[in-house]
């Protein structure tokens, strides 16, 4: 998922590398959260994070 994101003409057509997808995904792992993504054509993209309370 996140290569697709890292894709050259998304980056030109939303200006975004998916490096913040990916440290956001690195992040969310070191916390043992949970983190996916729910994508449909013409209609966008959800991200979903989910942290432990401690």
């Amino acid at each position: 998922m996140i290569n697709s994101i890292r894709d050259g003409s998304t980056k030109r057509k939303y200006g975004c590398t998916g490096l913040r997808l990916a440290l956001t995904k690195k992040s969310v792992m070191l916390n043992k959260g949970q983190m996916w993504v729910e994508s449909e054509i013409g209609m966008g993209t959800k991200v979903h994070v989910m942290l432990p309370l401690k």
